[in-house]
């Protein structure tokens, strides 16, 4: 039994690690490093109520270069749920650290216009 619980503490604990590991920082993604952005769905309240702005998207990219997670930074209510899910759609060629992929941390802006609305 005690050789169990061992077990899944040292199971846990790697996970922990591999949890903490430590993210790229991108400051600014160049455009060449970017594979796929999605545009957003111009959210039917928002083009009703003629709201226009940028949201700004935090992500976590993947070693695959996937976007893995999406977080709000700043934007309007009704436009977030949409660049949210756009951001969560758009693709980069892997980051990498010593030759090696790596996750990273980022952040872009998604611009909402009426006149480029569909």
């Amino acid at each position: 039994m005690q050789a169990k619980k061992l077990a899944a503490v040292i199971a846990a604990a790697a996970v922990t690690l591999a949890a903490a590991e430590t993210l790229l920082r991108v400051d600014s993604i160049p455009e060449s490093k970017i594979v796929h952005k999605a545009p957003p769905e111009y959210p039917p309240d928002a083009r009703d109520a003629r709201i226009e702005g940028v949201v700004k998207v935090g992500v976590i990219i993947g070693k695959n270069g996937h976007v893995e997670e999406a977080r709000l930074i700043s934007g309007h209510p009704l436009l977030a749920p949409a660049a949210l899910q756009a951001a969560k759609k758009w693709v980069f060629q892997p980051f990498e650290r010593d030759g090696k992929p790596v996750r990273a941390t980022a952040a872009f802006e998604i611009p909402f216009a009426l006149s480029s609305a569909q």
